[in-house]
């Protein structure tokens, strides 16, 4: 069984350099570890997560860049993981088998949700997501041959007990002349694009106010958020905050400040603040955004004093003067 030692030392060496609190959940919980692996098809089930590869278009052609996307369907009350996944888990992999000359993007990541569990918080997706990636057919391919794709995929599934499971899915598009391309699209795709976060259009500014914390501020223009009613910061990297903690908001005419509890290895003055954030309207709305901004030092606390106790000397001074 050397595969499934080596998957153990693996999670247990990661949860060893958080907290000796979150080490000893992950160990109480993590009951039974059992590598789920099946053979290649377009689509493969676990007891869990039924996968499958979808393709945006039906057909490829010479040069065409097109999103190949494998859809996990899980089963409720379990989740797989995000990029970061938070205080414990691992974050789904894809291993692309291509054609000569191809190449595959890195995992374009949906927007994750917050999935706690006591003192644990991670980073995740529920019931369904599509992890998208971008296809290069090279330009040299001919019309009528095939291009046929595989791809490995790795994931750890949980609920209190944590499962890895592998799968293969294969496909394979035939290719086709230019000429004969449609505009039909999948779907799938379209839905999954439209889940990826987008790039943040608005000023934002992260400030080391306070030991062990952040503070994020976005400004807008007046009423950008009059309908705002939740907003998460999520990071790209592990130990820039802490999971579990509130992130308290404050919403303004002018845009809104979150304030984030600082992790273990949080992003120094000068050092970027990057991650997504999750806006929540009273609609139930949801908007995601990419953010990436340079942590500032806070003004010294004894400069915003100073006018007011300057003004207040010239009033007393002013009153002292009436009285001679």
């Amino acid at each position: 069984m050397p595969g499934i030692f080596n998957l153990f030392q693996t999670r247990f060496r990661r949860l060893a350099e958080r907290s000796v609190r979150h080490k000893l959940l992950a160990c109480l919980s993590v009951t039974t570890m059992i590598i789920f692996s099946v053979e290649a098809a377009e689509q493969s089930a676990t007891e869990q997560v039924s996968a499958r590869l979808v393709a945006e278009t039906t057909a490829v052609y010479p040069g065409a860049e097109i999103y190949l996307g494998v859809q996990q369907i899980i089963i409720p009350h379990w989740h797989t993981y995000w990029s970061n996944p938070g205080d414990s888990g691992n974050a789904t992999t894809i291993a692309w088998t291509l054609p000569r000359g191809a190449t595959a993007s890195d995992i374009l990541w949906p927007a994750p949700s917050r999935i706690s569990m006591g003192p644990i918080t991670n980073y995740g997706y529920e019931d369904e997501v599509t992890l998208l990636s971008r296809i290069r057919v090279p330009d040299d391919i001919r019309p009528g041959a095939q291009f046929p794709v595989r791809a490995e995929v790795d994931w750890l599934v949980c609920e209190e007990e944590c499962i890895p499971q592998q799968v293969t899915l294969d496909l394979v598009l035939p290719v086709i002349s230019p000429t004969d391309v449609t505009d039909e699209r999948n779907p799938i795709i379209a839905a999954a694009l439209a889940q990826l976060p987008v790039e943040n259009p608005w000023p934002v500014r992260a400030v080391a106010a306070y030991a062990e914390e952040l503070q994020l501020f976005l400004d807008a223009s007046e009423g950008a958020f009059a309908t705002l009613v939740d907003v998460w910061f999520y990071p790209f990297e592990w130990g820039v905050i802490r999971q579990s903690d509130p992130q308290p908001l404050q919403v303004s005419s002018s845009g809104f400040e979150l304030r984030l509890r600082t992790g273990e290895a949080p992003p120094g003055v000068g050092a970027d603040l990057a991650g997504v954030l999750v806006l929540r309207e009273e609609s139930g709305t949801t908007h995601s955004f990419v953010v990436t901004t340079p942590v500032t030092a806070a003004p010294p606390a004894g400069n915003a004093g100073v006018p007011g106790l300057a003004m207040a000397l010239l009033l007393a001074l002013a009153g002292v003067l009436s009285l001679i």
